[in-house]
Protein backbone atom coordinates (compact mmCIF):
# COMPACT_ATOMS: atom_id res chain seq x y z
CA UNK A 1 0.00 0.00 0.00
CA UNK A 2 2.79 2.59 0.83
CA UNK A 3 5.17 1.55 -1.60
CA UNK A 4 2.31 2.00 -4.11
CA UNK A 5 1.61 5.51 -2.94
CA UNK A 6 5.37 6.17 -3.06
CA UNK A 7 5.59 5.91 -6.66
CA UNK A 8 2.66 7.98 -7.45
CA UNK A 9 2.56 11.86 -8.18
CA UNK A 10 1.14 14.19 -6.00
CA UNK A 11 -1.18 15.45 -8.73
CA UNK A 12 -2.39 11.53 -9.24
CA UNK A 13 -3.44 10.96 -5.56
CA UNK A 14 -7.43 11.12 -4.81
CA UNK A 15 -9.72 10.96 -2.00
CA UNK A 16 -9.92 7.15 -2.73
CA UNK A 17 -6.30 6.52 -2.15
CA UNK A 18 -6.25 8.66 1.13
CA UNK A 19 -9.52 7.03 1.92
CA UNK A 20 -7.94 3.42 1.95
CA UNK A 21 -5.11 4.22 3.78
CA UNK A 22 -6.79 6.23 6.86
CA UNK A 23 -9.44 3.21 6.56
CA UNK A 24 -6.54 0.56 7.13
CA UNK A 25 -4.75 3.02 10.14
CA UNK A 26 -8.27 3.00 11.81
CA UNK A 27 -8.77 -0.89 11.74
CA UNK A 28 -5.25 -0.96 13.05
CA UNK A 29 -5.85 0.91 15.76
CA UNK A 30 -9.06 -0.50 16.92
CA UNK A 31 -7.12 -3.98 17.10
CA UNK A 32 -4.64 -2.91 19.70
CA UNK A 33 -6.93 -1.01 21.36
CA UNK A 34 -9.20 -4.51 21.61
CA UNK A 35 -5.94 -5.82 22.96
CA UNK A 36 -5.69 -3.97 25.82
CA UNK A 37 -5.05 -5.75 28.87
CA UNK A 38 -5.41 -9.03 27.29
CA UNK A 39 -2.77 -11.00 29.15
CA UNK A 40 -2.62 -14.06 27.84
CA UNK A 41 -2.30 -12.52 24.14
CA UNK A 42 0.86 -10.80 24.30
CA UNK A 43 3.07 -12.98 22.43
CA UNK A 44 0.39 -12.90 19.47
CA UNK A 45 0.06 -8.98 20.09
CA UNK A 46 3.95 -8.86 19.78
CA UNK A 47 3.76 -10.36 16.57
CA UNK A 48 1.24 -7.97 15.75
CA UNK A 49 3.07 -5.19 16.23
CA UNK A 50 6.32 -6.54 14.72
CA UNK A 51 3.79 -7.44 11.32
CA UNK A 52 2.46 -3.39 11.46
CA UNK A 53 5.21 -1.68 12.49
CA UNK A 54 6.66 -1.66 9.09
CA UNK A 55 3.80 -0.16 7.83
CA UNK A 56 3.63 2.39 10.29
CA UNK A 57 6.87 3.32 9.79
CA UNK A 58 6.59 3.36 5.71
CA UNK A 59 3.30 6.08 6.28
CA UNK A 60 5.89 7.99 8.28
CA UNK A 61 8.62 7.76 5.81
CA UNK A 62 6.44 8.74 2.99
CA UNK A 63 6.61 12.33 2.46
CA UNK A 64 3.28 11.98 0.09
CA UNK A 65 1.95 10.80 3.01
CA UNK A 66 3.23 13.06 5.67
CA UNK A 67 1.33 16.00 3.73
CA UNK A 68 -2.23 14.72 4.28
CA UNK A 69 -3.21 15.92 7.40
CA UNK A 70 -6.34 13.20 7.46
CA UNK A 71 -3.21 10.27 6.94
CA UNK A 72 -1.25 11.89 9.90
CA UNK A 73 -4.18 12.44 12.41
CA UNK A 74 -5.16 8.84 12.05
CA UNK A 75 -1.30 7.70 12.20
CA UNK A 76 -0.55 9.23 15.32
CA UNK A 77 -3.66 8.18 16.74
CA UNK A 78 -2.83 4.84 16.49
CA UNK A 79 0.64 5.66 18.04
CA UNK A 80 -0.77 6.79 20.58
CA UNK A 81 -3.39 3.86 21.02
CA UNK A 82 -0.53 1.62 21.13
CA UNK A 83 1.39 3.59 23.75
CA UNK A 84 -1.80 3.57 26.19
CA UNK A 85 -2.81 -0.32 25.75
CA UNK A 86 0.71 -1.63 24.71
CA UNK A 87 2.97 0.41 26.42
CA UNK A 88 5.42 -2.37 27.31
CA UNK A 89 5.56 -4.06 23.92
CA UNK A 90 6.18 -1.00 22.44
CA UNK A 91 8.66 0.28 24.24
CA UNK A 92 11.67 -0.41 22.57
CA UNK A 93 10.13 1.13 19.75
CA UNK A 94 9.67 4.69 21.29
CA UNK A 95 13.21 6.57 20.64
CA UNK A 96 12.54 5.62 16.68
CA UNK A 97 9.09 6.64 16.88
CA UNK A 98 10.09 10.24 19.00
CA UNK A 99 12.45 11.11 16.06
CA UNK A 100 10.16 9.93 13.32
CA UNK A 101 7.23 12.37 14.70
CA UNK A 102 9.13 15.21 15.25
CA UNK A 103 10.56 15.05 12.32
CA UNK A 104 6.98 15.06 10.83
CA UNK A 105 6.54 18.25 13.02
CA UNK A 106 9.43 20.24 11.65
CA UNK A 107 7.76 19.92 8.24
CA UNK A 108 3.62 20.40 9.38
CA UNK A 109 3.82 21.54 13.03
CA UNK A 110 0.74 19.09 13.59
CA UNK A 111 -0.59 19.35 16.58
CA UNK A 112 -1.51 16.19 17.04
CA UNK A 113 2.31 15.83 17.40
CA UNK A 114 2.53 17.29 20.51
CA UNK A 115 -0.89 15.04 21.43
CA UNK A 116 1.25 11.96 20.93
CA UNK A 117 4.41 13.25 23.44
CA UNK A 118 2.28 14.04 25.91
CA UNK A 119 0.83 10.50 25.78
CA UNK A 120 4.87 9.28 26.02
CA UNK A 121 5.62 11.73 28.55
CA UNK A 122 3.00 10.38 30.67
CA UNK A 123 3.59 6.75 30.32
CA UNK A 124 7.70 7.00 30.17
CA UNK A 125 9.07 10.11 31.00
CA UNK A 126 9.98 9.21 34.67
CA UNK A 127 11.33 6.05 34.04
CA UNK A 128 14.92 6.69 34.69
CA UNK A 129 17.33 9.68 34.51
CA UNK A 130 18.37 8.84 30.96
CA UNK A 131 14.76 9.02 29.56
CA UNK A 132 14.51 12.10 31.86
CA UNK A 133 17.23 13.53 29.54
CA UNK A 134 15.47 12.31 26.48
CA UNK A 135 12.60 14.09 27.29
CA UNK A 136 14.16 17.36 28.26
CA UNK A 137 15.92 17.53 24.56
CA UNK A 138 12.69 16.92 22.77
CA UNK A 139 10.74 19.49 25.04
CA UNK A 140 13.75 22.31 23.91
CA UNK A 141 13.81 21.05 20.46
CA UNK A 142 9.41 21.59 20.45
CA UNK A 143 10.01 24.75 22.49
CA UNK A 144 11.65 26.24 20.01
CA UNK A 145 10.21 24.65 16.98
CA UNK A 146 6.93 25.69 17.87
CA UNK A 147 7.70 29.92 19.62
CA UNK A 148 9.50 30.25 15.80
CA UNK A 149 6.01 29.06 14.27
CA UNK A 150 4.08 31.64 16.93
CA UNK A 151 6.40 34.34 15.54
CA UNK A 152 6.11 33.47 12.17
CA UNK A 153 2.40 33.79 11.88
CA UNK A 154 1.80 36.97 13.89
CA UNK A 155 1.06 35.49 17.26
CA UNK A 156 -0.63 32.96 19.10
CA UNK A 157 -4.63 33.79 17.91
CA UNK A 158 -3.03 33.20 14.74
CA UNK A 159 -1.73 29.32 15.94
CA UNK A 160 -4.35 29.22 18.77
CA UNK A 161 -4.38 24.98 18.36
CA UNK A 162 -0.83 24.61 18.12
CA UNK A 163 -0.55 26.73 21.14
CA UNK A 164 -3.05 24.68 23.33
CA UNK A 165 -1.48 21.42 22.32
CA UNK A 166 2.02 22.62 23.42
CA UNK A 167 0.52 23.85 27.09
CA UNK A 168 -1.37 20.59 27.39
CA UNK A 169 1.93 18.91 26.37
CA UNK A 170 4.35 20.81 29.04
CA UNK A 171 1.31 20.55 31.65
CA UNK A 172 1.43 16.71 31.04
CA UNK A 173 5.98 16.86 31.74
CA UNK A 174 5.02 18.85 35.09
CA UNK A 175 2.41 16.33 36.00
CA UNK A 176 4.34 12.97 34.91
CA UNK A 177 8.22 14.26 34.49
CA UNK A 178 8.82 17.39 36.05
CA UNK A 179 12.47 16.41 35.84
CA UNK A 180 12.72 16.64 32.29
CA UNK A 181 11.04 20.09 32.42
CA UNK A 182 13.28 22.00 34.58
CA UNK A 183 15.86 22.81 32.36
CA UNK A 184 17.46 25.72 31.16
CA UNK A 185 13.95 26.62 28.97
CA UNK A 186 11.82 26.51 31.63
CA UNK A 187 12.43 30.64 32.32
CA UNK A 188 11.53 31.21 28.65
CA UNK A 189 8.30 29.08 28.36
CA UNK A 190 7.00 30.62 31.29
CA UNK A 191 7.32 33.55 30.02
CA UNK A 192 5.51 32.53 26.35
CA UNK A 193 2.77 31.00 28.59
CA UNK A 194 2.13 34.79 29.86
CA UNK A 195 2.65 35.71 26.52
CA UNK A 196 0.15 33.47 24.91
CA UNK A 197 -2.26 34.03 27.65
CA UNK A 198 -2.31 38.07 27.06
CA UNK A 199 -1.75 38.08 23.23
CA UNK A 200 -4.62 35.11 22.81
CA UNK A 201 -7.35 37.77 23.22
CA UNK A 202 -9.58 35.36 25.17
CA UNK A 203 -9.36 32.38 22.54
CA UNK A 204 -10.43 29.48 24.76
CA UNK A 205 -8.48 26.36 23.85
CA UNK A 206 -4.30 28.21 24.12
CA UNK A 207 -5.46 30.13 26.71
CA UNK A 208 -7.41 27.62 28.83
CA UNK A 209 -4.27 25.52 28.20
CA UNK A 210 -1.67 28.17 29.13
CA UNK A 211 -3.40 29.22 32.12
CA UNK A 212 -4.02 25.52 33.22
CA UNK A 213 -0.61 24.62 33.31
CA UNK A 214 0.80 28.05 35.19
CA UNK A 215 -2.47 27.38 37.83
CA UNK A 216 -0.79 24.00 38.34
CA UNK A 217 3.05 25.35 38.72
CA UNK A 218 1.96 27.78 40.95
CA UNK A 219 0.25 25.53 42.99
CA UNK A 220 3.20 23.33 42.46
CA UNK A 221 1.23 20.78 41.03
CA UNK A 222 3.07 16.86 39.99
CA UNK A 223 2.66 13.14 40.50
CA UNK A 224 6.01 12.35 40.51
CA UNK A 225 8.20 15.47 41.64
CA UNK A 226 11.72 14.81 43.75
CA UNK A 227 12.20 16.56 47.52
CA UNK A 228 14.51 18.41 45.84
CA UNK A 229 12.61 19.69 42.48
CA UNK A 230 9.78 20.36 44.96
CA UNK A 231 12.27 22.36 47.19
CA UNK A 232 13.81 24.51 44.31
CA UNK A 233 10.41 25.50 43.43
CA UNK A 234 8.42 26.12 46.50
CA UNK A 235 11.11 27.92 48.47
CA UNK A 236 10.90 31.35 49.19
CA UNK A 237 12.82 33.31 46.28
CA UNK A 238 12.69 30.08 44.27
CA UNK A 239 11.47 29.53 40.69
CA UNK A 240 7.82 30.28 41.47
CA UNK A 241 8.52 33.67 43.40
CA UNK A 242 11.05 34.53 41.04
CA UNK A 243 8.13 33.85 38.13
CA UNK A 244 5.98 36.42 40.12
CA UNK A 245 8.17 38.70 40.30
CA UNK A 246 8.28 38.75 36.81
CA UNK A 247 4.95 38.18 35.47
CA UNK A 248 2.73 38.07 38.52
CA UNK A 249 0.89 41.27 38.48
CA UNK A 250 0.45 41.06 34.36
CA UNK A 251 -1.02 37.46 34.96
CA UNK A 252 -3.17 39.13 38.01
CA UNK A 253 -4.83 41.92 35.43
CA UNK A 254 -5.46 39.81 32.75
CA UNK A 255 -7.67 37.36 34.99
CA UNK A 256 -9.79 40.03 37.05
CA UNK A 257 -10.25 41.60 33.45
CA UNK A 258 -11.50 38.47 32.14
CA UNK A 259 -13.71 37.88 34.44
CA UNK A 260 -15.06 41.37 34.53
CA UNK A 261 -15.40 41.04 30.54
CA UNK A 262 -12.99 40.44 28.49
CA UNK A 263 -12.70 36.98 28.46
CA UNK A 264 -15.36 34.17 27.54
CA UNK A 265 -17.94 32.93 30.32
CA UNK A 266 -16.41 29.13 29.81
CA UNK A 267 -12.92 30.50 31.17
CA UNK A 268 -14.32 31.68 33.92
CA UNK A 269 -13.45 28.13 35.71
CA UNK A 270 -9.44 28.52 35.16
CA UNK A 271 -8.98 31.94 35.10
CA UNK A 272 -10.31 31.64 39.28
CA UNK A 273 -8.16 29.09 39.62
CA UNK A 274 -5.20 31.03 38.33
CA UNK A 275 -6.47 34.31 39.96
CA UNK A 276 -6.34 31.77 43.58
CA UNK A 277 -2.70 30.37 43.11
CA UNK A 278 -1.34 34.13 42.50
CA UNK A 279 -2.91 35.16 45.64
CA UNK A 280 -2.58 32.52 47.86
CA UNK A 281 1.50 32.00 47.18
CA UNK A 282 1.62 35.95 47.09
CA UNK A 283 0.29 35.83 50.70
CA UNK A 284 2.52 32.60 51.83
CA UNK A 285 5.64 33.79 50.73
CA UNK A 286 6.22 36.50 52.71
CA UNK A 287 9.53 36.51 52.53
CA UNK A 288 9.93 37.39 49.02
CA UNK A 289 6.99 39.16 48.67
CA UNK A 290 5.47 42.59 51.05
CA UNK A 291 2.55 41.61 53.00
CA UNK A 292 1.17 44.48 51.11
CA UNK A 293 1.98 43.26 47.14
CA UNK A 294 -0.88 41.08 46.73
CA UNK A 295 -3.44 43.28 47.84
CA UNK A 296 -1.70 46.15 46.13
CA UNK A 297 -1.75 44.10 42.66
CA UNK A 298 -5.43 42.81 43.33
CA UNK A 299 -6.58 46.15 43.75
CA UNK A 300 -4.60 47.66 41.08
CA UNK A 301 -6.20 44.94 38.37
CA UNK A 302 -9.92 45.74 39.84
CA UNK A 303 -9.39 49.21 39.22
CA UNK A 304 -7.97 48.64 35.63
CA UNK A 305 -10.80 46.44 34.62
CA UNK A 306 -13.01 48.65 32.90
CA UNK A 307 -14.40 45.67 31.11
CA UNK A 308 -18.01 46.54 32.78
CA UNK A 309 -20.27 49.51 33.62
CA UNK A 310 -21.34 47.58 36.50
CA UNK A 311 -17.81 47.46 38.33
CA UNK A 312 -18.20 50.46 40.98
CA UNK A 313 -15.15 50.90 43.81
CA UNK A 314 -17.84 49.75 46.11
CA UNK A 315 -18.44 46.02 44.88
CA UNK A 316 -13.85 46.50 44.27
CA UNK A 317 -13.61 47.26 47.84
CA UNK A 318 -15.95 43.90 48.66
CA UNK A 319 -14.03 41.48 46.36
CA UNK A 320 -10.91 42.76 48.15
CA UNK A 321 -11.63 42.31 51.45
CA UNK A 322 -13.74 38.96 50.78
CA UNK A 323 -11.20 37.57 49.07
CA UNK A 324 -8.38 37.68 51.54
CA UNK A 325 -10.44 37.44 54.39
CA UNK A 326 -11.23 34.02 52.95
CA UNK A 327 -7.32 33.07 51.95
CA UNK A 328 -5.64 34.94 54.73
CA UNK A 329 -8.54 32.34 57.30
CA UNK A 330 -8.49 29.08 56.05
CA UNK A 331 -5.62 28.90 52.74
CA UNK A 332 -6.02 26.24 50.63
CA UNK A 333 -9.19 25.39 52.05
CA UNK A 334 -10.87 28.16 50.94
CA UNK A 335 -10.67 27.52 47.49
CA UNK A 336 -14.29 26.31 46.70
CA UNK A 337 -15.30 29.54 48.32
CA UNK A 338 -13.01 31.72 46.54
CA UNK A 339 -13.89 30.50 43.14
CA UNK A 340 -17.70 30.85 43.88
CA UNK A 341 -17.13 34.84 44.78
CA UNK A 342 -14.64 35.32 41.59
CA UNK A 343 -17.53 33.50 39.81
CA UNK A 344 -20.62 35.60 41.45
CA UNK A 345 -18.34 38.54 40.35
CA UNK A 346 -18.11 37.97 36.61
CA UNK A 347 -21.79 37.08 36.97
CA UNK A 348 -22.00 40.52 38.64
CA UNK A 349 -20.44 42.38 36.06
CA UNK A 350 -22.04 40.56 33.47
CA UNK A 351 -25.31 41.55 34.67
CA UNK A 352 -26.42 38.77 35.29
CA UNK A 353 -26.89 38.73 39.41
CA UNK A 354 -27.24 41.58 41.68
CA UNK A 355 -24.37 43.04 43.74
CA UNK A 356 -26.46 41.78 46.78
CA UNK A 357 -24.88 38.40 46.14
CA UNK A 358 -21.17 39.50 47.33
CA UNK A 359 -23.10 40.01 50.98
CA UNK A 360 -23.41 36.28 51.47
CA UNK A 361 -19.50 36.05 51.66
CA UNK A 362 -19.51 38.62 54.62
CA UNK A 363 -16.99 37.72 57.16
Amino acid sequence: MTQQLSNTPLNMVDDSMVAIVVSTLKVIKQIFKFCDGVNDEKVAVSELLNTSWPVLINVTNVPLLRQNEDIMSSLLSVFGQLMKSQSEIINPHIPQLMSLIVSVFDESFHPNVLNCVAIATEIYGNTNSETEQSFRQLLSRLYHAVKAKVLNVGGPKNCSHLAGSFFELIRRYLLYSPGSLFSDDLTSILAFAVEVIVESAGERESTRAALLFLSQFINCKSLNMSEVIAKELKTSGGLIDMFLVQHGENLLKFCIAGLSGSSPQLLWPIIADCTFAIVLRLTESSNSFDDNVARKWTWVALSEANSSERLSDEISHLVLKVLFGLIISKGHRSKPMVKMLLTDFAKICKGEIGTDALLTYAI
